[in-house]
């Protein structure tokens, strides 16, 4: 039997002995198995993902605008903020939205190292997949991302410019991804609104 599971490390741990079936009293102090790591290593820890992400603060609150966090712009940037300053700790539920949005990086980059990239003039890099073109012009800023779908010609837009083509293929593969689900909402709300 645990008392207080609440404090950080428990000092008195009651547990019945089988053999004897009477209670043994430890007073040695036990660590957890997973100590919580402590505000200063979260903020650490959370702007090396951002990092890893290729991802700024400002970015991040507007990607998670976009994911469709209602709260307003400034509040999303201002938490964003306060954990990576370590003023607190990264919630449960922001820390599932660094992991996923990861997950997707790794599947883009994984993605973009399969696809069949061509050579344009004017240093213009060429793909297709899924239903969509990627067009990569290397341009003074760094490289400018077009993703058109083939079967309407839509543009979805992507403003940032990435500084290698590397990170340019990953980015327009994370932006197809975006295309690709605006495109459905679209689709969607034309037969909605289409009189049967």
């Amino acid at each position: 039997m645990v008392r207080d599971l609440t404090k950080r490390r428990i000092y008195d741990i009651l547990s019945y002995d089988i053999t004897t079936h009477e209670k043994v009293t430890m007073l040695e102090p036990l660590t957890p198995f997973f100590p919580e790591p402590t505000i200063e290593q979260t903020a650490a820890q959370f702007r090396a993902e951002l990092d890893a992400l290729r991802e700024t603060q400002y970015g991040l609150a507007k990607r998670l605008n976009e994911l469709g966090d209602r709260r307003p712009f400034s509040t999303i940037l201002r938490s964003i903020q306060r954990v990576a300053a370590g003023e607190t700790k990264i919630s449960g539920e922001m820390q599932v939205v660094i992991t996923l949005l990861k997950r997707d990086r790794d599947d883009a980059k994984e993605e973009a190292s399969l696809l069949d990239w061509v050579s344009r003039p004017n240093n213009v890099l060429t793909a297709e997949t899924k239903g969509f073109s990627i067009f990569l012009e290397e341009e003074r800023a760094g490289w400018r991302i077009t993703v058109r779908y083939l079967k309407t010609g839509y543009d979805h837009p992507w403003p940032k410019f990435p500084e290698t083509v590397e990170e340019a293929k990953i980015k327009a593969l994370l932006c197809l991804e975006d295309a690709r689900h605006a495109v459905r909402a679209d689709a969607a709300m034309n037969a909605f609104q289409t009189p049967a």
